[in-house]
Formats: C-alpha cells, sequence, structure tokens
C-alpha cells in the first residue's frame, strides 16, 4: 500500500472497526486485571480488524455466490461480472446513480462493521472461559490461563470456592484506622502503579493512631458501626489486609 492519501484512508477504514472492537473488549473485562500496554492494543485492534472484515467479506462472496449460482440455473450462462455489474473506466464516466449507489453500500458496510465490532468486542470481553459455547470453543480452543492479580484470588476465588459469596475483610490502614467490612467490589484503577480499589458495605470504623511509643490496641478507640455507608479503600493506604472466614 503506497503511503498517500488514498492509502491512508484505506487504512483508516480497514482499521477504524478494530479499535472499537479493542475498546469494547477492553471495556467489559474484569477491571481486576492489567490493561494491556500499547503494542498489545495495537495488535489486538488489528486481529479485531482482520476478523471483522473477513467475516463481512465472507458473507458478501457467499451472498455473491448463491446469486450466481441461481442465475446461472435460471438462464444457463455463467454469470460475469460485466453483465450484472457496471464498472466504469474512470470516475468522470461513472452515472450519478451508479456512483451513489456503491457509496450508498460502501457506507452500510463501513456502519455494519463498526456494529459488529462493538457488539463483538463486548460480547467477547464479558464471556467468562467457564460459559463459553460449545461452537467457540470448537473454533478457538480454550483460552491460556491469564495471570490474576494474587488480591482477586484471595479475596474472590478462594471465598468462591468455599461457597462465601461477599468476604468479609480487615483492613489497618498506615494512619492506624481499622475497617471491617464485607467485600463487595474489587478493581485496578491504575495500570502504572497497580493500584487496588476496595468497596466495602456492612463496615464496622475504629479509629487508633500508630506510634512507636504505645501499641495499636491501647491508643484506639471503640468500634462504630457504618451500616448504611459503602467505604472506598486504596491499596496505597493500606498497611496491612486480612480475610476472615466465618465458620
Amino acid at each position: 500500500m503506497s503511503i498517500d492519501l488514498q492509502g491512508m484512508v484505506v487504512l483508516l477504514l480497514f482499521i477504524a472497526p478494530g479499535f472499537l472492537y479493542s475498546r469494547a473488549y477492553l471495556a467489559a473485562r474484569p477491571r481486576y486485571q492489567r490493561a494491556p500496554d500499547l503494542f498489545q492494543q495495537t495488535v489486538l485492534a488489528v486481529v479485531g480488524s482482520t476478523f471483522i472484515h473477513a467475516v463481512l467479506i465472507s458473507v458478501l462472496a457467499l451472498s455473491a455466490f448463491l446469486g450466481a449460482l441461481v442465475y446461472t440455473l435460471w438462464t444457463g450462462r455463467i454469470a460475469i461480472i460485466q453483465e450484472i455489474v457496471y464498472v466504469p473506466s474512470t470516475a468522470a464516466d461513472a452515472p450519478v446513480l451508479v456512483v451513489s449507489a456503491y457509496s450508498l453500500i460502501t457506507a452500510i458496510y463501513i456502519v455494519t462493521s463498526l456494529i459488529l465490532a462493538r457488539r463483538a468486542g463486548a460480547w467477547l470481553g464479558r464471556l467468562l472461559p467457564e460459559r463459553t459455547p460449545r461452537w467457540y470453543r470448537f473454533l478457538a480452543g480454550s483460552d491460556p490461563p491469564e495471570r490474576v492479580l494474587l488480591w482477586y484470588k484471595t479475596l474472590f476465588e478462594e471465598p468462591l470456592r468455599r461457597g462465601i459469596i461477599t468476604p468479609r475483610v480487615v483492613a489497618w490502614l498506615r494512619s492506624g484506622e481499622r475497617f471491617e467490612g464485607n467485600l463487595v467490589e474489587l478493581r485496578v484503577s491504575a495500570d502504572e502503579a497497580n493500584v487496588i480499589e476496595l468497596a466495602l458495605e456492612d463496615v464496622t470504623f475504629q479509629a487508633g493512631e500508630l506510634t512507636r511509643s504505645k501499641p495499636l490496641a491501647s491508643r484506639a478507640l471503640k468500634p462504630t458501626p457504618l451500616p448504611h455507608h459503602r467505604v472506598l479503600l486504596r491499596s496505597g493506604d493500606i498497611l496491612w489486609l486480612g480475610r476472615v472466614d466465618v465458620t
């Protein structure tokens, strides 16, 4: 492809569905995982564009094949492009009606590719490995194991295996404050620093002061329940974190 205005337009039209696909795919993925870097996002966009255009071109080719087969069986003649589709030698010699029809077909193709990219990215992003259809596993194979954060394994996967839907955690902050509550949400808030945000409900709060001269327990105040609050904690503010397993 030559690097000129026409080549750049064709490249943008080719890659546009892939970027929309990658945005929808990454937005639907669980937020306890690190977001891909720029190179991985570019590769994901190119692969998504290639797959989407391949699907649409396959649909168009199959439709043209079926139409040509019907034409051949009906007339007994082999369908030729020049007998069915008007192909002008130059754009200036083409009738306005033909140019308008080709422009409409191109616009429909572009819009369809963008819609397909948006829906496919959102569907694949929300698709968990254990919920993938059989036809998808047959075509794409099994997904490779993903490196998830230890936070998620300890605070969500292990309690779920034990039948605990909302694990209860205890968080001591660097300021000496203590929070205990049900963990209802966990997400990555920064890709560079790997900052984790925790959302707690049914929380009990205990103020305190962490000093070297006196232990934390002697300076702590009485725990205060916060029944109608949702507390958000950042991993950078947490000194240590514990999970409470109630049997």
